[in-house]
């Protein structure tokens, strides 16, 4: 199926919005929006591997202490 820009759109069809099933544009949005997505999730998981090696490294000291006195 041809994609089409609203420009080649009013060239071809002569009126009215681009469908979205036609639209090389909801297609970006939608490839930009996959990369954001994947993004974060990666984000979100180092932040919560590095607070979860944080509180490990934490529990350990404490325990230390505790035993040290």
């Amino acid at each position: 199926m041809k994609k089409y820009t609203q420009r080649e759109w009013d060239r071809t069809v002569g009126y009215g919005e681009v469908p979205k099933e036609y639209s090389i544009e909801v297609e970006r949005l939608e490839r930009e929006n996959k990369v954001l997505r994947d993004m974060i999730y990666k984000l979100s998981y180092d932040t919560k591997e590095r607070v979860d090696d944080f509180i490990a490294v934490a529990i350990a000291t404490d325990k230390v202490r505790n035993k040290n006195g």
